[in-house]
């Protein structure tokens, strides 16, 4: 557990509540390109720990589509680098 955050703690949350006021722009460059259909893969973001501490993580952000091919969310799967 990279962040210190549990899985319940984390999905279905928004993104923003996990990145520094001054890195918005990080959730901005990659979440338009999700919410348009494209997989952003390798994209580095600067998130906030549980335990208020940043680290930089290696994001991936792919579409979830329901059956008629219409966007219900975003998955979104980060590693340490």
């Amino acid at each position: 557990n990279i962040s210190g955050f549990s899985a319940a703690e984390v999905i279905g949350s928004p993104i923003s509540q996990f990145i520094p006021p001054e890195n918005e722009w990080d959730a901005q460059a990659i979440l338009p390109k999700a919410f348009s259909g494209e997989n952003v893969e390798g994209y580095e973001v600067i998130v906030k720990k549980k335990d208020h501490k940043n680290a930089v993580l290696t994001f991936n952000a792919s579409p979830i589509l329901d059956e008629n091919n219409k966007l219900i969310g975003i998955s979104i799967i980060g590693q340490d680098i």
